[in-house]
């Protein structure tokens, strides 16, 4: 089967043009074809939104995240998704969407196992349970066996650091 032999379409180049461009931002169906040389100059020098303000560019960059699809807010007092919240079977308005917010739970009394679980493990009140996962996984790269030539004293902190690590995850959990 013999292949089809398009011409660039830059003037007096007689090479194949193998590579689409658009002839603009309008026209969907009008192409240039050009050959290698001359679609790397053209894109070069392409710029889709030439003429455009920047208050237009924003405007299509934005509608351009939802693929230029109507879109319509998940808030309960309006839009289609009201008349579920509202449902009298629903005592409070459903979160679709749940952030939850960082709530600080209680600090632990002074001689219980958390609060020296916090003081070996070198945390300051309030943290969150990502900074307690950081910090076991710090200390545990620093005290592992491995890493000290099987040093006993690092093993048995080691194991201290992670019992204290289960400790406080469990009193975490509970708020």
């Amino acid at each position: 089967m013999c292949k089809s032999f398009r011409k660039c379409d830059y003037e007096n180049c007689f090479a194949e043009g193998e590579y689409r461009a658009p002839r603009s931002r309008f026209i969907d169906d009008g192409h240039f074809y050009f050959c290698l040389e001359h679609i790397r100059s053209y894109n070069k020098s392409w710029d889709y939104f030439q003429g455009m303000s920047s208050d237009e560019i924003m405007a299509h960059r934005i509608s351009d995240i939802t693929w230029r699809r109507p879109t319509w807010s998940l808030k309960g007092d309006q839009g289609w998704l009201s008349h579920v919240v509202e449902h009298p079977l629903f005592e409070q308005p459903i979160g679709i969407i749940h952030t939850k917010k960082f709530e600080a739970f209680p600090l632990p009394q002074r001689n219980s196992q958390e609060f020296k679980a916090i003081r070996l493990l070198e945390l300051e009140y309030p943290f969150s349970t990502e900074v307690l996962k950081k910090r076991y996984l710090k200390l545990v790269k620093t005290y592992h066996p491995d890493r000290n030539a099987g040093c006993k004293q690092s093993e048995e902190k080691l194991k201290r650091i992670t019992v204290a690590y289960k400790i406080l995850s469990r009193y975490i959990a509970r708020y």
